[in-house]
C-alpha cells in the first residue's frame, strides 16, 4: 500500500493539474476575509459615541446584554465563514498522497477565529478601558473573559459539528480532492462554498443593521412627557390622565418596546417559525426537499441555513409592520392638537432629514437639541413679557409652572453644554449621564407646557384651524399652513413642544429604517444563495422566493406609503397628506432593486450563466 501511494505520489509530479493550487479567486477572497476581520476587530475595540466614522458609535457599548449578544453574534459570523473557507481549501482533512496540505488557508482561518475572540472581549472591556464608564472588577471581567471564550469555542465547535463533519463523512478518497477543487472556484457557479458565503454574509449585514438600531436607544435617545406632568385638573379640581396618549410611560414605552431588538417574545416566535417551515416543507416533498450537486447532507445544511434567513425576514417585516402600527396611533393623536399648525410651519425638515438618523449621539441628535434649547430661550423670554402684562390668576399660575419647568431645562441645559464643550472632540467619552437628565427634563418641561399653559389657551381659541386652507389648496403643490396662535409665547411653547416629539418620531423612524434595510440584506442574501448554486427543484425553490418578495415587499410598500400618506409626517416636510411623491417611489426603488435583481437571476438562470461568462476570464487574465 505504500509503495502504491509512493507511486501515485510521484505521478502527480508529472502529470498535468496533478498537484492542483489553490485558485487565485480563493486566494483572494481568502485575503479579503481576513482584512474584514481586522475591521471587525477594530470597530469592536474602538467603539466611540463621538468620533468618525459614524458607525463607530453603534459599536460604543454601555453594558447592555443586547449589545453584547449582538456583538457574540457577528464575531461568530466572522468566524464561521472562516471555518467554510477552511473546509472548501482541505483543512479539515490530511490531503491524499502527492497533494500539499493548504497551511496558507489554516493559518488564515486561525487568524480569523482569533480575531472574532478578540472582538468580543475587546468590546466587552470598551465601557471600563476606553469609556472611562463604570463597569465590572478585574476579577469579574476575568472570569467573563472564561464564560466568553468558552462561548466562543464553543459555538465554533457546534458549527464545525454541524457543518463540517457531515459533509466529511459523506466524502469518498475518490471524489474528496475533486470536491476541494470544485469548492475553491468561487465564479464557477457549482461552488458550494457561495449559497453559505452568502446567507453568513446576510447574517453579519444583519447584525450591523440590528446594531445601528439598538444604538438608537441608548441612554441619549429622545424621550416623551412623564405622564404626571400631562395631568390636567377638571372642574373639581381632580387630575386627570386625559393626555396619557401622549407620555413616556403610554406611547413611548410601547413604542421602544417594540423597536428593541432582541425581545424573548420575538426570539420565540422566530424558533417556531424556522421549525415550522422546516416540517412543512420536509412534508410536502415527502423528503429532504432540496438536491444539490454533492451530498444530501450538504443539502440539508443549506436548506437549514436558507429557512433561517427567510424565516429571519418574515418576522423582521412583521415587526416593522407592529412598529409602524405603535407609532402612527401616537402620530394620529398628535394631528388632532392644534400643534399640527406649528408642524406645518417648521423649516429645515424634509424626508431626508426625518427618514435618516445616525447612531452618532453628538453629531446627529444635538441639531435637534440646539434648536431646542433656542426655542427654550424664546419661550423663557416669552412667558416672562406675558407674566407681566397679564392679570388673569390661572394664566399668571400657568405661565410660572411652564416657567419653572424651563428653568430647570436650562439648569440641566447648562450643565450638558460644558460636558458637551469638553467632549465634543474626545473619542473616549462614555458617561452619557448628563445628556441623559437633559433630554429628560426637556420631556418634562414638554408635558408641563402641554397640560399647563397649551391646552387652557386652545380651549379660549375662537378662530378655526381648517377654514383657513380650504381656498385654493388643490392648485398647491404644498398646502397652506393653519393660523398661528395669535400670541407669541403660545407660539414658542407649541414650536418646543413639537420639537420634543419631533424628535422621538425621527428616532423611531430611524429604528424602522435600519429595520427595512436588514429586510432587504436578509432576502438579498437568500436570492443570491439559490441563484449561484444549481439546487434543485428550480421551480419550486423559485416560487418561495417569489412568494418571499411578494410578503415583505407588499408590507414595505403598505408601511411606506403610509407614512408618506401621514398627515403628520406631511406637515413635517411640507408635503400633501394623503399623497404619494417622488421621495416614496425613490425610497420603493431603491429598497427593491436590489432584491428583485437577485430573484430575476434564480428565476431566469441565464443572467447568472452571463454574469459568469463575464467574471470567469477577468479572473483567469489574473493569473
Amino acid at each position: 500500500m505504500l509503495g502504491v501511494e509512493n507511486e501515485r505520489a510521484s505521478e502527480r509530479k508529472t502529470e498535468p493539474g496533478g498537484r492542483p493550487e489553490m485558485p487565485l479567486g480563493m486566494k483572494v477572497f481568502l485575503l479579503v476575509l481576513l482584512a474584514f476581520s481586522l475591521f471587525h476587530a477594530w470597530c469592536c475595540w474602538s467603539g466611540s459615541f463621538t468620533a468618525k466614522p459614524a458607525f463607530r458609535a453603534h459599536f460604543a457599548s454601555t453594558g447592555d446584554w443586547r449589545h453584547t449578544f449582538l456583538i457574540f453574534s457577528g464575531s461568530c459570523c466572522v468566524a464561521f465563514l472562516a471555518i467554510v473557507a477552511g473546509w472548501g481549501c482541505g483543512v479539515f482533512s490530511w490531503p491524499a498522497a502527492g497533494l500539499s496540505y493548504p497551511w496558507p488557508a489554516l493559518a488564515c482561518v486561525t487568524f480569523v477565529c482569533l480575531s472574532a475572540w478578540f472582538a468580543i472581549l475587546a468590546n466587552r472591556d470598551l465601557p471600563r478601558d476606553r469609556l472611562n464608564l463604570p463597569g465590572m472588577n478585574d476579577e469579574a471581567f476575568t472570569a467573563w473573559n472564561y464564560r466568553a471564550t468558552g462561548l466562543l469555542i464553543s459555538a465554533i465547535a457546534l458549527f464545525s459539528l454541524i457543518f463540517v463533519v457531515p459533509i466529511e463523512l459523506a466524502l469518498l478518497p475518490e471524489n474528496r480532492a475533486l470536491s476541494y477543487w470544485r469548492a475553491m472556484h468561487l465564479a464557477s457557479g457549482v461552488s458550494p462554498l457561495v449559497p453559505i458565503f452568502a446567507i453568513l454574509i446576510g447574517f453579519y449585514l444583519s447584525f450591523w443593521f440590528t446594531l445601528h438600531g439598538l444604538a438608537l436607544f441608548g441612554p441619549d435617545c429622545p424621550c416623551l412627557p412623564p405622564k404626571e406632568t400631562l395631568a390636567i385638573k377638571d372642574a373639581a379640581g381632580k387630575d386627570r390622565d386625559f393626555l396619557r396618549m401622549f407620555s413616556q410611560e403610554d406611547a413611548a414605552a410601547r413604542i421602544e418596546q417594540a423597536a428593541l431588538p432582541l425581545n424573548w417574545k420575538i426570539a420565540t416566535s422566530a424558533v417556531c417559525l424556522v421549525v415550522l417551515c422546516f416540517a412543512a416543507a420536509c412534508l410536502v416533498a415527502q423528503g429532504i426537499p432540496v438536491r444539490s450537486l454533492g451530498a444530501q447532507n450538504y443539502a440539508i445544511i443549506f436548506l437549514v441555513w436558507l429557512d433561517i434567513c427567510c424565516s429571519l425576514s418574515i418576522i423582521e417585516t412583521w415587526r416593522l409592520y407592529q412598529i409602524w402600527n405603535e407609532l402612527r396611533r401616537l402620530l394620529t393623536f398628535l394631528d388632532r392638537l392644534p400643534l399640527r399648525r406649528t408642524l406645518a410651519s417648521l423649516h429645515g425638515f424634509s424626508w431626508g432629514s426625518v427618514w435618516k438618523m445616525s447612531g452618532n449621539v453628538l453629531d446627529v441628535r444635538y441639531k435637534v437639541i440646539s434648536r431646542q434649547m433656542e426655542c427654550m430661550n424664546h419661550t423663557i423670554a416669552s412667558l416672562q413679557e406675558f407674566a407681566k402684562v397679564s392679570s388673569d390668576p390661572e394664566e399668571l399660575q400657568a405661565a410660572r409652572r411652564s416657567l419653572d419647568a424651563l428653568t430647570e431645562m436650562h439648569k440641566s441645559g447648562i450643565k450638558f453644554a460644558e460636558w458637551y464643550s469638553i467632549n465634543y472632540a474626545n473619542s473616549r467619552v462614555g458617561d452619557l449621564r448628563s445628556f441623559k437628565d437633559f433630554q429628560e427634563t426637556i420631556a418634562s418641561a414638554s408635558g408641563t407646557l402641554l397640560s399647563q399653559l397649551l391646552v387652557p389657551a386652545w380651549r379660549k381659541e375662537k378662530g378655526s384651524l381648517i377654514v383657513g386652507r380650504a381656498s385654493d389648496e388643490k392648485e398647491q403643490a404644498t398646502p397652506t399652513a393653519p393660523p398661528q396662535a395669535g400670541q407669541e409665547h403660545i407660539r414658542n411653547a407649541e414650536e418646543f413642544v413639537c420639537l420634543n416629539y419631533l424628535g422621538f418620531v425621527q428616532n423611531v423612524l430611524g429604528r424602522l429604517r435600519t429595520m427595512a434595510m436588514t429586510i432587504m440584506v436578509l432576502l438579498l442574501a437568500s436570492t443570491v444563495a439559490m441563484s449561484t448554486y444549481p439546487f434543485d427543484p428550480r421551480q419550486a425553490l423559485s416560487a418561495v422566493l417569489i412568494a418571499l418578495f411578494i410578503i415583505v415587499g407588499v408590507v414595505i410598500v403598505m408601511v411606506y406609503a403610509d407614512m408618506h400618506r401621514d398627515a403628520t409626517l406631511s406637515h413635517v416636510t411640507n408635503t400633501k397628506p394623503g399623497e404619494l411623491g417622488l421621495e416614496f417611489w425613490f425610497k420603493i426603488v431603491g429598497f427593491g432593486f436590489a432584491p428583485l435583481a437577485g430573484l430575476l437571476t434564480r428565476v431566469f438562470p441565464g443572467i447568472t450563466d452571463f454574469v459568469f461568462s463575464w467574471l470567469q476570464p477577468g479572473i483567469s487574465s489574473l493569473k
